[in-house]
């Protein structure tokens, strides 16, 4: 009872990281076709639609593809990310960039351990997965009401588009200039031919 007890949970949360992994280059693309304001809006509102409907669900199967749509809606995120840094920081301040939001994802949960143990032990796993998907779902309306890209963004001077422009960023789809290159293989083993990357891979993964 408890190896088939721990072999659902495995199943569980591993369809999140297979779905996850398996379309970050899919997310990607779609990244570079779609507005982020509308696409980051839009993935944040379905993954926490997905968490909440877990809160109600009694069927195993249900609860599993639940918990993979998570990961496919999630898998632009990071991409997403990425693209957003680079509207809005020149070139010498992204990787300041990238690990503050990188380390803040994980720094956020330890210091919100606590409360959703509290919310759990009051309102049990249901209850804290719903909970969690309505924050959600507010946070989606909150970024679309909110985000702008920096040439849209009212409080952004011209003086700091020129230094995010001049730095390197792209602050509006016209600054980038896109040539059709076909694939190249080479450049999809780029991420797998080194071994401090799989070091990278196997932590988040496990």
């Amino acid at each position: 009872m408890i190896r088939v007890k721990y072999r659902a949970n495995g199943t569980y949360f591993s369809s999140f990281g297979i779905a996850y992994a398996a379309l970050q280059i899919p997310g990607g693309i779609i990244v570079d076709k779609v507005r982020l304001r509308f696409l980051y809006a839009f993935m944040l509102f379905l993954w926490s639609v997905a968490t909440l409907f877990q809160g109600f669900v009694n069927s195993f199967k249900i609860l599993l593809g639940l918990r993979a749509s998570i990961g496919v809606f999630e898998a632009p995120s990071y991409p997403a990310n990425n693209a957003i840094v680079t509207k809005w920081f020149p070139e010498t301040e992204r990787a300041s960039a990238i690990a503050v939001y990188t380390s803040g994802q994980f720094i956020g949960l330890a210091f919100l351990f606590p409360v959703l143990t509290l919310i759990q032990d009051k309102v049990g796993w249901r209850g804290l997965l719903i909970i969690s998907g309505v924050i959600g779902v507010i946070w989606a309306v909150v970024w679309y009401a909110f985000y702008r890209d920096p040439d849209q963004h009212k409080t952004v001077s011209e003086q700091e588009l020129k230094l995010i422009r001049d730095g390197g960023g792209f602050v509006n789809k016209s600054t980038v200039i896109r040539k059709k290159e076909k694939f190249n293989w080479n450049d999809f083993y780029e991420a797998f031919k080194h071994r401090k990357l799989w070091g990278i891979y196997w932590a988040n993964f496990v």
